[in-house]
């Protein structure tokens, strides 16, 4: 077919796709990065929340204790004010 070594257009050739080859592995290897920052980024924003969340929660156990325990006069006393 061809003889060795390759004229220069196969050579061309060659060289292109090889540089095309690692373009698109660059680019890839780019995106696969930056999804995964973005992900623990999220993730890191989900654990914030949750632990806010549970803040939250633990401060309105609290407030519906002291409601739940707070004696009957002071309420009348509150109501008619």
């Amino acid at each position: 077919m061809y003889s060795w070594p390759p004229n220069d257009a196969h050579f061309v050739l060659l060289v292109l796709s090889c540089l095309a080859v690692i373009a698109i592995g660059s680019i890839v290897s780019a995106l696969t990065r930056v999804r995964r920052a973005e992900f623990a980024r999220l993730e890191k924003e989900v654990k914030e929340l949750s632990e806010e969340i549970k803040e939250l929660q633990a401060a309105e156990q609290r407030r519906l204790l002291m409601e739940l325990n707070r004696p009957a006069n002071v309420e009348k006393a509150s109501a008619s004010q």
